[in-house]
């Protein structure tokens, strides 16, 4: 499997316990795949209708900074520039903060009290956008009264400036490949520093915006919900300076960001709340403190005085202090994520479905979790099928003959026998970080299965993630899975399980060619017949995330998309005297 998303911290801290090193997390880059699935018909999820101003919030109250601790040097470690550039951004926390605070794009989610979660909404665009018959065409009407920080209009032309500007990787070489992948001649126009302005994908005919496709793309509605598909000015944009200050056209505007080390909002000014039928303005600013200590930030939060007060986490949180009955669990905002954390089998090494269901019920799910501690409930979630609840079309069946996430060396015992293997002959080798405990727990529950476990310990991140990246290793399961782009069927099957049969590879045409309404609950169907019948994948565990707030703080809800707090709607409570 190839690895999905961009999405949270705590994916990243389970991938590495549980030798997972390769999972994503939002320290790497997208990695997108196109999808055709149709837009879910469920009327919660979407609402295209909405207008400006976004509703007020009770008990909402204007004044006073928020306080955001973020461990580690800042956004996008990985990316030398640590950038905020709307353009190049692909990791969850710079995307996060760009998408609620600083930059508008196409569309946008927001939480929605009714429908209990998170519901996309127009946002530049006057709606979720029109497509042609065949969902190769997508045009947005761009609304009016939308200004830069600088007071210069948003046109529609912007827009387009901005999506050309994405998909220039020489000058902006952290950009994500989606446009790429989606759009007409996405491989041959290499972006506007590049290729120039002229791109036949893009047309712009006054305040409208058409999008061709390169194949049908019912899904565009939630790709609009991107940085890069959002307005960026002709001038004062080189990519040499523009990721230090993007020009603001979201209710707060950069005032300084020191890259690893801070970065401070404050109003801006032209933002009008009547065009932003998403975003509220209640406080006054943010300010982000980059290379915070894990250890620190819990203390301070849990004694919850001074800035902890007005402060909230951005970052999954994965400790006992978290469950309920301590003093912070009032205070926690939590939420199971659109991310499945798989094993692989090597398909070479592995080739019996007995045994790669064997494998399925030796695996040590929940002493992982334990190890590392994660709680059952809040950070982790037994895993069973190849998509993540909350997938339109997804079914909900177990493939094994237990409950999802439990071991049971006994039914893996009789699996191998009935498939011709004595106990302790069969080579299972995989990979683990030297310093991680997880190399024992696997290799315990391996032989207990009646597998010969050949654990390969590595000294670091690097040497683990070349060797599950290497096809000549000795390695027998491998990691993979990752986080969902937007909540869609197709996603799952179409990013990795194609080439696992012929029969498969038919039946992923036949789907493609259904009617639109119907491909969800097909795509689902699939997803059931291919772990049913060939079990090419152990799903392990889906993720939540957990964070937490300052007493002071209001208007959180957990992002399951973003994986995060919703900024839009925060506001600080007056203080009380103690």
């Amino acid at each position: 499997m190839q690895h999905l998303q961009r999405h949270v911290r705590l994916a990243t801290a389970l991938c590495v316990a549980v030798s997972l090193a390769a999972c994503t997390g939002d320290h790497h880059p997208v990695d997108a795949h196109p999808s055709t699935a149709a837009l879910p018909d469920d009327s919660a999820g979407l609402d295209p209708n909405r207008t400006g101003p976004a509703p007020d919030i009770d008990g909402a109250v204007s004044g006073s900074v928020v306080t955001i601790p973020v461990p580690g040097p800042g956004f996008d470690t990985n990316d030398p520039t640590r950038t905020l550039d709307p353009s190049e951004v692909s990791y969850v926390d710079a995307s996060g903060v760009l998408s609620s605070l600083i930059t508008r794009s196409l569309t946008q989610y927001v939480w929605d009290e009714d429908a209990g979660g998170m519901v996309l909404i127009p946002d530049l665009a006057t709606d979720l956008g029109t497509p042609n018959a065949d969902y190769t065409e997508w045009t947005f009407t761009i609304r009016s009264g939308v200004r830069f920080e600088d007071g210069t209009p948003v046109t529609a032309d912007d827009v387009a400036y901005g999506i050309k500007r994405s998909m220039d990787k020489k000058r902006l070489p952290g950009a994500p490949k989606w446009g790429h992948e989606f759009f007409l001649d996405g491989h041959t126009y290499k972006g506007l520093y590049t290729s120039g302005s002229t791109y036949d994908a893009i047309v712009v005919d006054g305040n409208r915006l058409t999008i061709k496709m390169s194949k049908p793309f019912p899904d565009m509605p939630y790709y609009g919900t991107f940085p890069e598909m959002g307005p960026i000015p002709e001038t004062n944009s080189d990519p040499a300076t523009y990721y230090l200050h993007p020009l603001a056209t979201g209710p707060y505007k950069v005032k300084e960001f020191d890259p690893g080390e801070s970065l401070t909002l404050v109003r801006n000014e032209w933002w009008d709340p009547n065009t932003d039928p998403g975003r509220h303005q209640y406080v006054d600013g943010f300010d982000f403190q980059f290379r915070v200590k894990d250890s620190a930030t819990l203390d301070a939060m849990i004694a919850d005085r001074g800035r902890a007060r007005t402060s909230v986490t951005l970052d999954g949180l994965s400790s006992e202090l978290l469950l309920p009955g301590h003093t912070v669990a009032d205070r926690v905002i939590a939420g199971r994520t659109q991310c499945t954390i798989f094993m692989v089998p090597d398909p070479d090494k592995v080739d019996e479905v007995l045994v790669r269901r064997a494998l399925g019920y030796a695996w040590p799910y929940q002493r992982l979790w334990r190890a590392i501690g994660l709680i059952d409930g809040l950070t982790a979630y037994p895993a069973a099928t190849i998509m993540p609840p909350g997938t339109p079309g997804r079914v909900d069946y177990e493939p094994l003959a237990t409950q999802p996430g439990r071991t049971d060396p006994a039914a893996a015992l009789r699996l191998l026998e009935e498939a011709g293997h004595e106990r302790g002959e069969y080579q299972i080798g995989f990979a683990y970080l030297r310093s991680q405990p997880t190399g024992t727990i696997i290799a315990n529950a391996l032989r207990r299965a009646g597998f010969d476990p050949a654990p390969q310990p590595e000294p670091t991140l690097h040497a683990l993630d070349a060797i599950q990246h290497d096809p000549n290793s000795p390695l027998a399961v491998t990691p993979g899975g990752g986080c969902a782009d937007w909540p869609s069927a197709s996603y799952w099957v179409l990013a990795d399980l194609g080439g696992l049969d012929p029969d498969i590879d038919r039946e992923i045409e036949r789907v493609r060619a259904l009617p639109l309404d119907e491909q969800a609950s097909a795509w689902g169907a699939l997803d059931q017949t291919i772990e049913t019948d060939y079990y090419p994948v152990i799903p392990t565990v889906n993720l939540g995330v957990a964070q937490v707030r300052g007493s002071r703080i209001g208007g959180l809800h957990f992002d399951s998309v973003l994986a995060s707090p919703t900024l839009k709607d925060v506001y600080v409570l007056p203080a009380q005297e103690d």
